[in-house]
């Protein structure tokens, strides 16, 4: 009785560190050996508990986790879409080339950034705009100029020369 006393306290610690619901079929299962194990043989002790064990994996467990919402988690593989970020503009905080770097978008919102073309370097200060996310990395290239519309314009400046 005292072993599997033991080991349904093993599976249970284990399964409140993993949280994946595999061990807690197999610790049921030996509390449930535990309480036959006075009046029954050793080998069908072991039986029984191999027998629970695997009926509660393959067939509780997974009724469990969809009861629970855990098997509709988005896998950890699934990439993670920031398409709100995608075409933003933003400022190299850190130069930013094919391997690391940092941008600044608006006034607080700071990205790890890579460069979008591996050959290009970009120096702090520069303007940027992010082309894809890849993971929790922008990936960046020169922002292109801004063309001012013909509302911003100045008619003062326009007089002058100065824009045309």
């Amino acid at each position: 009785m005292w072993p599997w006393l033991v080991i349904a306290g093993l599976a249970a610690l284990g399964e409140l560190l993993s949280y994946d619901l595999f061990l807690a079929p197999v610790a049921v299962a030996a509390l449930v050996v535990a309480l036959i194990a006075p009046v029954s043989p050793f080998p069908l002790q072991v039986g029984l508990f191999g027998t629970l064990s695997l009926l509660g994996i393959m067939f509780l467990r997974p009724i469990i986790r969809h009861a629970l919402g855990l098997d509709s988690r988005r896998s950890d593989t699934a990439p993670v879409g920031h398409d709100n970020v995608v075409g933003r503009r933003g400022i190299v905080t850190q130069t930013v080339d094919a391997d690391s770097g940092q941008i600044r978008i608006g006034e607080g919102e700071f990205w790890t950034a890579r460069s979008f073309d591996p050959t290009h370097t970009l120096v702090a200060g520069e303007a940027v705009e992010v082309v894809v996310v890849d993971g929790i990395a922008a990936l960046v290239d020169a922002a292109p100029p801004r063309t001012p519309s013909r509302a911003n314009r100045s008619p003062a400046l326009i007089e002058k020369g100065i824009e045309s």
